[in-house]
């Protein structure tokens, strides 16, 4: 069996999300669809897909409310 160990990086941001979710009110589809256009991103993250360094920056960024 090859199972492949979840990226670090990627639980952090969850949780980052999640944490600003519950701040702000604001849905899992909601979330997605606003950071980056994407409605599935934080079902497809907590599935195990990956994000390059600098979508994870750009969601970051969006958060933080700085100007893209």
């Amino acid at each position: 069996m090859n199972v492949q160990a979840r990226n670090p990086e990627i639980d952090s941001l969850v949780a980052e999300i999640n944490r600003y979710r519950k701040e702000h009110g604001v849905s899992k589809t909601a979330f997605g669809a606003w950071a980056v256009k994407d409605p599935n991103l934080l079902r497809d993250l907590e599935g195990g897909r990956e994000l390059r360094w600098s979508t994870i920056q750009a969601i970051r960024d969006k958060m933080a409310g700085v100007a893209q």
